[in-house]
């Protein structure tokens, strides 16, 4: 059957958009597209076809988002909490070990300590800030997928 004029099969549109045929009926029952059934063929207005870009190349382009400020503000705190394990355990490293032979395993405990709470502390806080990222991509993502 031929598509009445200004419009389209809506199979056609849906491969344009990379998805199902279903999906785009089901959009078009809920609003979100123009179409309509003539001899039980689904048909779509050609001009929804210019409205909506791709989604496949929307979501590649909305990956080099922006991160949220709480990501950037656990980035920050894993740099400080490193940073301030150096210091703590440059302070603390001690200098001159009067005593030698037996506590000098222990002279060392704090500033090793510090340092390894910072490492720890760093490894914590991006892997919350990347955490955080992913999600608000996951999302963004998901958004533009149910909008298409």
């Amino acid at each position: 059957m031929n598509a009445p004029e200004g419009m389209i099969p809506v199979e056609e549109f849906a491969q344009k958009k990379g998805i199902t045929a279903d999906k785009t009926i089901k959009m078009i029952r809920d609003g979100f597209y123009t179409g309509r059934v003539i001899n039980d063929c689904w048909f779509i207005d050609e001009s929804e076809d210019a409205s909506e870009p791709n989604t496949s190349s929307s979501i590649a382009t909305d990956n080099n988002a922006d991160s949220p400020p709480l990501t950037i503000l656990f980035y920050v705190l894993a740099g400080l909490s490193l940073l301030g394990g150096i210091i703590l355990c440059s302070q603390l490293w001690p200098d001159n070990l009067g005593y030698r032979d037996k506590w000098e395993t222990i002279a060392y405990l704090p500033s090793i300590t510090w340092l390894t709470i910072g490492i720890v502390e760093f490894a914590l806080f991006t892997a919350i800030g990347q955490g955080l990222h992913y999600l608000r991509q996951i999302a963004l993502n998901s958004a533009l997928k149910n909008k298409v």
